[in-house]
């Protein structure tokens, strides 16, 4: 009997243990992406279309979109900057476009309603 309940004990503290420590990482990230300007997602492929875009197959943002887009002539990319709401949080995000011609996508993004635009 003595030592099942040693067993048990010890199962509780190292599980104990572990959810800590994830409830301690979390914190610090949720930190961290809030001092940040978000999470970086680089589109390895991409689609825009007429009522959208769709990031890697697997990302939607619908238009209009509510943030701003960051074009760099120099390094080829346009990058939206937005917040999407995950699991009652606003988290945001940043999703690169890599293009040959960056400000023929910029224009296409701010004539479907990006609310405004740098240039870099």
């Amino acid at each position: 009997g003595d030592t099942r309940e040693g067993l048990f004990v010890s199962f509780l503290i190292f599980y104990g243990f572990f959810y800590l420590i994830s409830i301690s990482t979390s914190f610090i990230s949720r930190s961290y992406q809030k001092r940040s300007k978000g999470i970086l997602t680089i589109a390895t492929t991409y689609i825009i279309t007429d009522k959208g875009v769709i990031v890697d197959q697997r990302i939607p943002l619908k238009f209009p979109i509510k943030g701003k887009i960051v074009q760099n002539n120099k390094r080829k990319f346009v990058e939206i900057e937005t917040e999407q709401g995950q699991m009652g949080a606003k988290i945001k995000s940043r999703i690169r476009l890599y293009t040959p011609e960056p400000s023929y996508v910029a224009r296409i993004l701010k004539e479907q309603g990006i609310l405004s635009e740098e240039s870099g």
